[in-house]
């Protein structure tokens, strides 16, 4: 990916990223499956912000704490 391209750059600055604070740290141990620990911060990020995660993982995707987005048909 070429950092510098204009179309990169415009992509890249329009994401957010929210830092671990406390409330992701506990809702991180307090899901209802396990999986790796940066998955889990991911998870919890979505679960406090109430921001839809699209992930593959079937674990993930079978908890009922984490909203999911739903697949494009």
């Amino acid at each position: 990916m070429d950092l510098d391209d204009r179309e990169v750059a415009r992509a890249l600055a329009g994401l957010h990223v929210w830092p671990v604070e406390i409330a992701i740290a506990r809702a991180s141990v307090r899901l209802d499956f396990r999986a790796e620990p940066a998955d889990e911060i991911i998870a919890a990020t979505s679960a406090v912000h109430n921001v839809p995660l699209l992930t593959r993982d079937r674990v993930i995707g079978q908890s009922e704490l984490v909203p999911r987005a739903l697949p494009a048909e």
